[in-house]
């Protein structure tokens, strides 16, 4: 009976080492799960903000352009001394050169959210 009670133990004991173990080897798992999901929040962070700084919402993106342009007719017509005809055809080629970019980036349309194509 001794000897029976004995391999119970060693059995016992046996199976409680590996169960040891294999909690010892999930935990290190969770440890190095833990750790990736750390920086896989960190990289989709880092890429949010490449994608918030990068997407403008269409009706914003011809705002500002349209703004720049402005800036530039008023520029034109206040401060540049050429002709009433020279200053006119600079004028005319700003609203084209606006026109021309708002197509190439693709914002000539009334979507929001596009991301715009480089027009470099």
């Amino acid at each position: 009976m001794n000897k029976k009670s004995d391999k119970k133990r060693a059995f016992s004991f046996r199976k409680n080492q590996c169960t040891e173990k294999e909690i010892e080897e999930i935990l290190g798992n969770i440890g190095t799960t833990k750790e990736l999901i750390i920086k896989t929040r960190g990289r989709i962070e880092e890429l949010q903000n490449i994608i918030d700084g990068v997407i403008i919402p269409t009706k914003d993106y011809k705002l500002y352009a349209s703004e720049y342009v402005q800036g530039w007719i008023t520029f034109i017509g206040e401060k540049i001394a050429v002709s009433k005809t020279e200053k006119q055809t600079m004028i005319e080629s700003c609203i084209e050169t606006y026109n021309i970019n708002l197509e190439t980036v693709g914002a000539n349309s009334d979507n929001q959210n596009l991301v715009y194509l480089s027009s470099l």
